[in-house]
């Protein structure tokens, strides 16, 4: 069995919650779900580039779970089922993650793969530079968070929403206006 196995992968969604601070409306606008340290698909392309090159993908990770502290904010926490996300909050998001695929070293292009230890590096594209939803998974250092998949970009046409608790949910495309640029 792979260790992608044991995650219970693939997987169809992550979840992820959030209060009062922003509402779908304003998710919408600000386009997705964005880490504060990167701004664009591109950007986050370099970025996980640069962290297991440099090998510091997993303690940023780490430092990132552990403290959701904005100076290793490259990531953002969503829980693969439910519980792990924390289902109490005014709205609740779930994010399609079905083309995510495992990438190893093994992989033709993803040979630089070959520093990551500890760590499942997940892409929707057989390239880095076709990627435009990419995900990591912890699988050791002191540790697993088998359950949290550390997402760096999401665009809106992957999310969907469900709010005050309801048991539906509705394309987040639904609250970007119609003059937005926003990809649908």
């Amino acid at each position: 069995m792979s260790v992608a196995d044991k995650v219970g992968w693939p997987c169809m969604y992550a979840y992820r919650g959030e209060d009062h601070h922003r509402n779908p409306e304003q998710l919408a606008a600000d386009g997705g779900f964005k880490p504060w340290k990167i701004s664009s698909i591109k950007d986050a392309r370099e970025t996980l580039y640069k962290l297991v090159i440099e090998r510091v993908l997993v303690r940023e990770a780490w430092a990132w779970c552990l403290s959701k502290d904005r100076k290793n904010g490259y990531f953002i926490s969503t829980g693969l089922d439910t519980t792990t996300a924390y289902d109490t909050y005014e709205n609740f998001y779930r994010i399609n993650i079905i083309r995510l695929q495992n990438r190893d070293s093994k992989m033709p292009g993803w040979e630089w793969l070959n520093c990551l230890d500890d760590a499942l590096v997940y892409t929707d594209a057989p390239s880095l530079k076709g990627s435009t939803n990419i995900g990591v998974i912890i699988t050791g250092q002191g540790g697993s968070r088998r359950q949290e998949l550390l997402l760096m970009w999401v665009f809106p046409h992957l999310i969907q929403v469900q709010s005050e608790g309801k048991g539906h949910y509705k394309p987040l495309w639904d609250y970007i206006p119609s003059t937005s640029t926003l990809p649908r």
